[in-house]
């Protein structure tokens, strides 16, 4: 069962947690590496033998934390329906909670501070300030380090095919909802080793016991 064989729950956040606006989800769809037979094709760059190499970088200047504090004044940013539940319910369980996000580091700690998501969770790190993004692994593999979690006790949740493959290049357990940017085939073409058809009823089976398995790694 998903909550009994991880201690470690890493979230994505955008399309994951939260709705996508039409910015970050134009923004996706512009990039190569986001889609899955891109990452078929360059798995190699993504094998991360170590991450004692990366620094994390000082914030983003005062400029552009401005520029984001005012994007985020006419930007509205939403919970996903069971987001905030199922949140509770893992810390209810004891368990380790982080978000690691391709999302703007600025934006990111504003919006879960927004959404009161902050007081549930562990750990948030921004692909951005350690400059590797995914499908690169190097975020999924430092919050990893940090809690001194066996990978095989770990699951990153996410709502696209790279996110799945970013987990299978950590070497952890992938959870995908399919509810998020990537439609329900492409996610299952991924196979990760949990999948649900939405954020709610990933929170709905996890609260009932009934986690659903999609193919397990052996």
């Amino acid at each position: 069962m998903l909550l009994d064989e991880n201690e470690l729950f890493i979230f994505d956040w955008d399309g994951t947690l939260v709705t996508s606006g039409a910015l970050i989800k134009v923004s996706k769809m512009l990039k190569a590496r986001y889609r899955l037979d891109y990452v078929l094709k360059h798995k190699e760059e993504y094998e991360v033998r170590s991450t004692n190499d990366l620094v994390m970088k000082e914030g983003r200047s005062r400029i552009v934390s401005k520029m984001y504090q005012i994007y985020a004044r006419f930007s509205s940013v939403k919970l996903k329906p069971g987001s905030e539940e199922l949140l509770k319910l893992l810390k209810a369980k004891k368990k380790k909670v982080c978000i690691f996000s391709d999302s703007n580091a600025t934006r990111l700690l504003s919006e879960t501070r927004r959404t009161n998501v902050i007081k549930y969770v562990d750990f948030i790190l921004s692909a951005d300030s350690i400059s590797r993004y995914k499908p690169d692994p190097s975020g999924i593999l430092l919050i990893v380090d940090k809690y001194k979690v066996k990978k095989s006790r770990s699951v990153y949740i996410g709502d696209m095919a790279s996110d799945v493959y970013a987990s299978k290049f950590a070497g952890v357990n992938a959870c995908a909802v399919a509810d998020g940017l990537d439609p329900m085939p492409l996610i299952k073409d991924a196979k990760p080793d949990y999948l649900f058809e939405s954020t709610e009823s990933m929170f709905k089976s996890l609260r009932l016991g009934r986690p659903k398995a999609a193919s397990r790694r052996r």
